[in-house]
C-alpha cells in the first residue's frame, strides 16, 4: 500500500457525507504523511505523549495498559478507523496506554501542527473531526456499559456479530482480555457458538 491508495481509502469513508472540493482534497493529502509500522512495533508507550493521530488503511493495532503486572486489552483499531492515545494527544499529558502493532500497518499520519492546518483549511474536514471526537465518546461510553453490565456470554456474541473475524488473526489471549474474560471463558463460548 502507498500513500495514494490510503488517503483514497480515507476519502471513500467521506463519500456522501462530507462535500469536499477537489482543491481542499489536494490540500488535504499534501498535510498527511504515509507511515509504515511492522509487527511488535509500537505507535507508543505508557509514559510517552502522544503527537498526532492515524488512520489505519490496513493492519491491525492493540491498544492496552498494564495493571499489576497483567496486560488489559482495551481496543483493536484496524483498517478504517483512526488511532491515537486520544487523552495524551489532547490534554498533553503522558499516555497511560499502550498502543501496539499485531499486524503490519500503513497508515496516514498527522501531528498537532498539520492537524491544525488541516481544521483551518477545510470546513468539512473540522467538521469530520468533531463527528470522530464525538464517536469516539459514545463509543467509550458504550465500552463503559458493556463491561459493566453485560453479562460474558452477551460481550461475547456481540464481538462475535461485529468483530468475527478478528478471531482468526489475532492471538485468542487479546481479544479474551478485551472480552474481560479467561482465555479459557473464551474457548469455551466459542466452542459453543461454533456448534450452533
Amino acid at each position: 500500500m502507498n500513500k495514494h491508495e490510503a488517503f483514497a481509502l480515507l476519502e471513500s469513508s467521506w463519500k456522501g457525507k462530507y462535500p469536499f472540493e477537489e482543491e481542499e482534497l489536494q490540500q488535504l493529502k499534501a498535510l498527511f504523511d504515509f507511515v509504515q509500522f511492522k509487527r511488535k512495533d509500537f505507535l507508543i508507550k505508557e509514559g510517552m505523549q502522544e503527537h498526532g493521530i492515524y488512520f489505519i488503511a490496513e493492519g491491525i493495532l492493540r491498544a492496552y495498559f498494564e495493571n499489576e503486572e497483567q496486560e488489559i486489552t482495551a481496543a483493536f483499531i484496524y483498517s478504517g478507523y483512526w488511532s491515537s492515545s486520544f487523552a495524551s494527544f489532547l490534554s498533553g499529558v503522558p499516555s497511560d496506554y499502550n498502543v501496539e502493532v499485531l499486524e503490519d500497518v500503513s497508515a496516514l499520519y498527522l501531528n498537532k501542527e498539520k492537524l491544525e492546518r488541516a481544521l483551518q483549511a477545510s470546513e468539512q474536514f473540522a467538521l469530520y473531526y468533531r463527528r470522530l471526537l464525538e464517536n469516539v465518546v459514545v463509543g467509550m461510553q458504550f465500552r463503559e456499559r458493556e463491561l459493566l453490565a453485560s453479562t460474558a456470554e452477551q460481550r461475547f456474541e456481540r464481538f462475535m456479530k461485529q468483530s468475527a473475524f478478528l478471531t482468526q488473526r489475532l492471538p485468542l489471549k487479546h481479544i479474551a482480555s478485551y472480552l474481560s474474560m479467561t482465555p479459557e471463558t473464551f474457548s469455551r463460548l466459542r466452542r459453543k457458538w461454533m456448534e450452533k
